[in-house]
C-alpha cells in the first residue's frame, strides 16, 4: 500500500515538474531571450537603486549613481555579501578599513580606493568597497 502511494506521489510530482518546465519553455519562447534579459537588467537596476538609497553612509555619494550600473558592478556587490570576506579593522577617523578578502589577502579600503588588484585595474568600486559600505550601514557608522 505504501509503495503504491509513493509511486503515485512520484508520478504526480514528475507531472508537475514537466508542466512547470513546459510553462518556462513557453514563456521564454514567447517572450524571447532579449525580453528576459531586459527584465533581468531591470530587476538588477531596481536592486541597485534600493541599495544605493539605503546606503546612508558618508562619502559614498562621491561615486556617480551610474557607476553602480556599469557591467560587472552588480556582481561585485553580490560577491560582497556572498563571499567569505570580512572587515578586520575599522578606522572611524579616516572612514577606512582593513578587509580580509576571499583569498585570505588583506586590503586597505575606503570609499575612494582599495588596494586590491580589481580596483587598481578598473578604478571602480570593488567588492571590498561595497562590503565597507554595507558594514558601515549595518553598524550604524552614519555621519551627517
Amino acid at each position: 500500500m505504501y509503495i503504491f502511494l509513493l509511486l503515485v506521489f512520484l508520478v504526480v510530482g514528475f507531472i508537475l515538474l514537466i508542466n512547470s518546465m513546459l510553462k518556462l519553455y513557453n514563456f521564454i519562447k514567447n517572450n524571447g531571450r532579449q525580453n528576459l534579459s531586459r527584465q533581468f537588467k531591470k530587476i538588477k537596476q531596481e536592486i541597485l537603486n534600493k541599495i544605493m538609497h539605503d546606503f546612508n553612509v558618508p562619502n559614498w555619494n562621491m561615486w556617480d549613481k551610474s557607476t553602480h550600473f556599469i557591467d560587472g558592478q552588480y556582481e561585485r556587490l553580490q560577491r560582497a555579501v556572498t563571499e567569505s570576506i570580512e572587515v578586520i579593522s575599522y578606522d572611524d577617523d579616516n572612514i577606512s578599513a582593513t578587509i580580509k578578502g576571499s583569498t585570505g589577502n588583506t586590503y586597505s579600503t575606503n570609499y575612494s580606493a582599495c588596494s586590491c588588484p580589481d580596483f587598481q585595474l578598473r578604478k571602480l568600486p570593488c567588492k571590498h568597497m561595497y562590503l565597507l559600505c554595507i558594514w558601515m550601514h549595518e553598524n550604524n557608522k552614519h555621519r551627517t
